[in-house]
């Protein structure tokens, strides 16, 4: 389940169907005063969890009272940690639509593939869905 205080979860629900995220379903789901969607994982070789994820946080945030906690040189915040960089946080804060966020993040992403190359074990042969773009 992905919910916020006050979210229309019919309209979260609408947008989410309505980008063509493989292999999931979203169901308007109200818990309360929040609104939210339920998720029907339906085929779980093409669903893509970061990417999912990237969509619903620029959906809520379009949609809500969404605050991005920010970092500090002294305290990096757990919203910037889970994502990885403090970038996805600015890219809500200016609007950026999923589509456009995805874009931003694919290069960041494609780098720390050939990155990743370097440390694995040589017997290693099968890819791991680690991306927004898979």
């Amino acid at each position: 389940w992905i919910g916020g205080e006050g979210l229309d979860a019919a309209r979260f629900a609408e947008l989410l169907n309505g980008a063509g995220l493989p292999g999931v379903l979203f169901t308007p789901e109200v818990r309360g005063t929040t609104g939210g969607v339920r998720l029907e994982i339906r085929d779980p070789y093409s669903f893509n969890p970061a990417k999912t994820g990237i969509y619903a946080l620029s959906y809520a945030f379009m949609l809500g009272d969404f605050k991005v906690p920010k970092s500090t040189p002294d305290n990096v915040v757990m919203f910037d940690k889970v994502m990885g960089t403090d970038k996805i946080g600015q890219y809500l804060e200016e609007g950026l639509t999923p589509q456009q966020i995805v874009a931003n993040y694919t290069p960041m992403l494609q780098r720390f593939k050939q990155e990743r190359m370097h440390y694995l074990l040589p017997e290693y042969d099968g890819p791991v869905n680690s991306g927004i773009n898979e």
